[in-house]
């Protein structure tokens, strides 16, 4: 098979601004090359019949695109060439991707890749009290929004605006638990404020945005003092029941009653005080916790009944949280 030609045309030949210069090559019957050059000239500058700038217009850059089309031509006809020398002819797609690479004629784009960024303790706290609004009971939300408060008031007091994770060591612990026992918390107080750091804390990791497990130390523990459990006796939650409140208020009444439920249902007051018929059956009543989103399912207690059957089975009134 004899070389082919190798020749130069314009994109867009009656263009008013310069356009591109691509060489074209047909050969083998059905092998077509078309591949741009990189270069664009005006048409008006071009010699259609030499498929070359012309030079009288004194422009500097014609005689350097005139050099770099001969190159081009010049080594698609030596990889042509030596194709053939080896037995074989080089199809379109393999000569274009040799002078492709050859004269850097499609390059790769940079790929800029962005620096991850930087997640702090605040920062996550922040995201994951978003995400979390609607998945937990308020009372949840709000010992969060008070554990992000406490480590504000600690970050300002350090002179810091927040927390790398790698920051969470035996020095923080330590600075934190002095820093909240000078705001005059109790011991369990303090307790609690640790135990909620360590849930997010233990979120971020499995999340795997942290990967400083310090906290999951033995060093890393929340504070605890012995209280005195406080409680009623069945004797006394039934002389309760029985003090005559005819004489008094009707919310002395309401309230003494609502308590009792408490007492012989074992809800939190969120529960209790917002029960409703829809919850009550025969023998059962039937809830969602808001807390924890259980649903439990707990017997009446006789008093229970008596004290449903004064009100229309009906909870009374919730007066007073206190």
């Amino acid at each position: 098979m004899i070389m082919p030609l190798f020749n130069f045309y314009l994109k867009d030949i009656h263009s008013t601004v310069p356009t591109s210069v691509y060489m074209q090559s047909k050969y083998n019957c059905y092998e077509r090359l078309m591949l741009t050059t990189g270069e664009k000239i005006l048409p008006a500058h071009w010699d259609f019949t030499k498929k070359r700038a012309i030079s009288k217009f004194n422009r500097l850059e014609y005689p350097a695109i005139n050099d770099w089309l001969d190159k081009m031509e010049m080594a698609a006809k030596d990889y042509f060439r030596t194709c053939k020398f080896q037995g074989y002819i080089p199809n379109a797609a393999e000569l274009k991707a040799h002078l492709e690479q050859k004269f850097n004629l499609n390059p790769k784009p940079i790929v800029i890749v962005p620096e991850p960024v930087r997640v702090t303790l605040l920062g996550f706290l922040n995201r994951f009290i978003e995400t979390e609004v609607n998945n937990k009971a308020a009372a949840t939300i709000f010992t969060y929004k008070t554990c992000r408060r406490h480590l504000i008031g600690f970050s300002k007091y350090l002179g810091k605006k927040d927390f790398d994770f790698d920051e969470i060591n035996e020095d923080f612990y330590n600075g934190y638990i002095q820093y909240l026992n000078a705001q005059n918390f109790a011991k369990n107080t303090v307790g609690k404020q640790i135990k909620v750091l360590k849930t997010i804390l233990n979120a971020s990791a499995d999340r795997g945005i942290n990967t400083n497990l310090f906290f999951k130390s033995k060093i890393f523990k929340k504070p605890l003092e012995d209280v005195d459990k406080i409680y009623l006796t069945e004797k006394e939650i039934q002389d309760i029941y029985k003090v005559d409140l005819t004489n008094e208020a009707k919310s002395y009444q309401a309230i003494r009653d609502l308590f009792v439920i408490a007492c012989y249902t074992g809800f939190r007051f969120s529960d209790f005080s917002t029960l409703t018929k829809e919850h009550i059956s025969e023998n059962f009543i039937t809830k969602k916790t808001m807390k924890t989103r259980a649903k439990v399912v707990i017997p009446i207690h006789p008093i229970v009944r008596e004290i449903l059957a004064k009100y229309d089975n009906e909870i009374p009134r919730s007066y007073t949280r206190q």
